[in-house]
């Protein structure tokens, strides 16, 4: 599950709308699976403060908020 939510955040910063969204909506897919551990097991124990908060924006419906944060990172940290 580790790995399945490192690869959604890489495709969080993917150039591509729709790649980008649908990560969002995976991410929100499955909150809603495991709603009472996903965020507590696998977003709130991510290494990265940045990625963290990403991810708790999608979980709570600010997609506009997570995506000016996912463009405000460095180049270097974003998808080529």
């Amino acid at each position: 599950m580790h790995q399945l939510v490192d690869a959604v955040i890489t495709r969080l910063r993917d150039p591509s709308d729709q790649v980008s969204k649908t990560a969002k909506k995976l991410l929100l897919e499955l909150q809603k699976c495991y709603p009472t551990v996903f965020k507590q097991n696998y977003i709130d124990v991510l290494p990265s403060e940045e990625e963290r908060s990403i991810c708790s924006l999608i979980l709570e419906n600010k997609f506009d908020d997570a995506t000016a944060l996912i463009l405000s990172t460095s180049p270097s940290k974003r998808m080529a």
